[in-house]
């Protein structure tokens, strides 16, 4: 049993309590099966669906039935889970990829709108190019309501489009997904039906409490008078909040919002207000609460004109226990819809109940298909040639580990300081994470025989199993580097022999070095992750280290180490500092109250400051190691 400040669960420990959940599914649903070193869940008969194209999604733990729940036939072929809350690390996402596929199989990743599963997904994605695989696609669904109830007036809609979460209607996108998929449809043709469909989705969401996070407990306070609306499903609040209401008000005041929306658009009239209708319990609701919902979602929109041509109801995509329901709008702009949606529903009316799978074990993957080893990514010679180059011409071995370790060490000594920065938009996990990963590389500078080079870390958090947008972030900031030293500085020098006799050196040269390398790292992040600066994210923290660096450039003479680390520093910790007053275009605070975030800087761009500062000072003060 554990208890979770309050709320009591009967689970095992927390770090198997993931592993055994699905081991459970896969004892009792005899259409798939767990892999034995993923926390993956796959269709059984995967080896019978040659030529067709694959579907995996994945999330964080929390969400059940959501994500695990919908591999079987037309629906996934295969689903990837992370800890609470938290994306799947990429490199679980690849080797899940690389146990069940071959090269030139067409696979579709379908991700719910967060940021961490974006930046996983996509690295996942990049990494599978290099390794062979071309026709892999993304597509990343949002159905929020939300952001349009939060946007003044005149708002750019490619901004809502942004913000808008993953909510339940990703339902429909799984089961459609899947049923193209099994009739034979090509990866840009089911793509294609996803974009068109993905702008007829929308929902809301209310509750009446705050998601109970294992070992973590409430995710924020909600007195007992009041209900929070236009909420998400990782432990966020609303944007708003007003008092408790009956079913029949709460049920009002959101297909208001919802039909009132479609119907300031016009898209309701456009397709004679035809719709299928999805009720999701978030976790918490009971029986006799979410009937007396469907009733009254049934009645009030009948009086509001609206053609209800299938409504489904249940737990569907939730956050825990949180004692709340999404209502989910799906427009139907022509009949092929619902003929996809029977088409799923007559293929699954008789599974509403499993026998129990007396023959489980672990199922490994078919022999024939070759797993690819992470690890032997990059060529062993030419990864001597990338290390060779950045030891010699930027800085020694010896440097780089110090102020690496002393970076590590300063953000685990300031583990709780982070952790209380992110408790007011988030899951109180930044500061976790990120020693979590400190960890992780200061073992690696503890080995005798390796060095711990930006292509060593980059591979070192790929086979891990730090998952999270901080994982994922700093996967991207150390496969960037990496990336940055191999595109930018090895293939000239090894091209053009005049460019060998211009490698960096001196001071000022070095400087410029690392300028161009954190500009092409952030503007890295920013592909992947959705966030600009001023955002009120990382990457302002990142732009104090830019604005620093341009500072010291720009000043004729060559600075002392104590000097350009102080104006490094000062730029750093003014700009991650400054967050206090941006407003939260992306991540989870971009979604919540800003009185709530309006409290303290944004952890991220905190954490940058305070590793940056690390670095600074071992160069500045002989090197000498901290902690």
């Amino acid at each position: 049993m554990t208890e979770s400040h309050g709320c009591k669960y009967l689970l095992n420990s927390t770090d198997l309590n993931i592993r055994h959940h699905l081991t459970g599914m896969a004892r009792t649903n005899q259409n798939i099966q767990i892999l034995s070193d993923v926390d993956g869940i796959v269709r059984k008969d995967i080896a019978k669906l040659k030529g067709r194209v694959v579907l995996i999604s994945g999330g964080g733990a929390g969400h059940e039935p959501m994500f695990a729940g919908f591999v079987g036939p037309k629906q996934l072929t295969a689903a990837v889970s992370g800890s609470y809350f938290a994306s799947p690390s990429t490199g679980a996402i690849m080797r899940l990829v690389e146990q069940i596929t071959k090269p030139d199989s067409s696979i579709l990743f379908i991700t719910a709108n967060y940021t961490g599963d974006r930046l996983n997904f996509g690295l996942a994605n990049e990494y599978l190019r290099l390794r062979g695989y071309k026709n892999i696609e993304a597509f990343v669904f949002g159905d929020d309501l939300a952001p349009f109830l939060t946007t003044v007036a005149g708002g750019e809609k490619n901004n809502i489009q942004i913000k808008r979460r993953g909510l339940a209607g990703i339902v429909f996108v799984h089961r459609i997904a899947g049923v193209l998929s099994e009739r034979g449809q090509t990866l840009s043709q089911i793509l294609s039906y996803l974009n068109r469909i993905s702008r007829l989705i929308y929902t809301f969401s209310v509750s009446l409490s705050a998601a109970d996070i294992v070992g973590q407990g409430a995710s924020f306070r909600l007195p007992n008078d009041q209900m929070e609306l236009g909420l998400g499903v990782h432990g966020e609040s609303g944007v708003r909040r007003c008092r408790l209401m009956s079913a029949n008000e709460t049920i009002r005041l959101m297909l208001n919002e919802l039909i009132g929306h479609l119907d300031r658009d016009g898209i309701l009239e456009r397709y004679q207000r035809k719709v299928i209708v999805l009720i999701n319990n978030l976790g918490g609701m009971i029986p006799m609460e979410m009937n007396i919902i469907a009733n009254e979602v049934i009645e009030q929109l009948l009086q509001k004109s609206i053609n209800i041509k299938r409504i489904y109801s249940g737990s569907l995509f939730t956050s825990f226990n949180m004692k709340g329901v999404s209502i989910t709008i799906f427009i139907i702009d022509n009949d092929d819809i619902l003929d996809i949606l029977d088409e799923f529903d007559r293929n699954h009316a008789i599974q509403t109940l499993y026998s129990v799978n007396k023959d489980f074990i672990y199922n490994q993957p078919d022999s024939k298909i070759q797993k690819i080893d992470i690890e032997k990514q990059q060529d062993q010679q030419q990864q001597q040639q990338y290390d060779q180059l950045l030891f010699q011409n930027i800085c020694s071995k010896e440097i780089f580990v110090k102020c690496l370790r002393n970076a590590c060490q300063s953000i685990i000594n300031q583990e709780t300081y982070l952790n209380n920065l992110d408790k007011t938009v988030g899951d109180s996990d930044c500061g976790s994470t990120l020693s979590s990963i400190a960890r992780l590389i200061l073992n690696q500078c503890d080995s005798i025989d390796v060095t711990p080079t930006f292509s060593r870390l980059s591979r070192l958090m790929i086979n891990s199993q730090i998952g999270g947008t901080s994982g994922a972030i700093y996967s991207l900031l150390f496969t960037a580097a990496h990336n940055f030293i191999h595109n930018h500085y090895f293939i000239q020098s090894n091209n053009d022999d005049s460019k060998k006799q211009q490698q960096p050196s001196g001071k000022k040269i070095i400087e410029k070095f690392w300028l161009k390398l954190i500009e092409y790292c952030m503007e890295r992040l920013s592909c992947y992750g959705g966030a600009r600066i001023n955002d009120r994210s990382m990457i302002d923290g990142l732009n104090g280290i830019i604005i620093g660096l341009k500072q010291c450039l720009s000043i004729n003479d060559d600075l002392d180490d104590k000097r350009l680390a102080k104006i490094i520093s000062e730029s750093t910790w003014h700009q991650a500092k400054s967050t206090i007053t941006m407003r939260a275009n992306v991540g989870r605070a971009s979604y919540v109250n800003e009185k709530h975030w309006l409290k303290n800087p944004d952890a991220g761009a905190i954490a940058v400051a305070i590793w940056l500062q690390a670095i600074v000072d071992t160069l500045a003060n002989n090197n000498k190691v901290i902690g």
